[in-house]
């Protein structure tokens, strides 16, 4: 746990934003600055260093928004086989219909059939 005060209100980092803040190799100073500057506690351990806050929040909502997509994808072909194929999903029965021709091979076949 860290806590930076700031104008007298204190900020604690801890769990995954501390995380953060050592993975990006951001110091208390630069860590200081971006919350002067009005920056979110979650953006300010973020955000590499050199990066703006607007280019991550870009990339943010590229990334949510691929996300979404894949989802999106995953949802309609899930939705198509549940159309296409009802029975292996709600136990419909499957219906096999004879065709005319194999009822009348049935019906005229060359063999006699044995009646007892």
């Amino acid at each position: 746990m860290k806590t930076i005060t700031i104008f007298g209100m204190e900020y604690d980092i801890l769990g995954e934003n501390l995380k953060s803040l050592e993975k990006n190799g951001i110091t208390d100073k630069q860590l200081r600055v971006r919350l002067l500057n009005g920056w979110a506690i979650n953006e300010a351990c973020k955000v590499p260093i050199g990066m703006r806050v607007k280019d991550y929040r870009l990339m943010q909502a590229f990334w949510n928004e691929e996300e979404d997509n894949e989802e999106a994808k995953q949802n309609y072909h899930d939705e198509k086989q549940r159309e296409e194929r009802p029975w292996l999903y709600d136990g419909t029965p499957q219906v096999h219909p004879r065709c005319k021709y194999v009822a009348d091979l049935m019906k005229y076949d060359a063999f006699p059939k044995a009646v007892r």
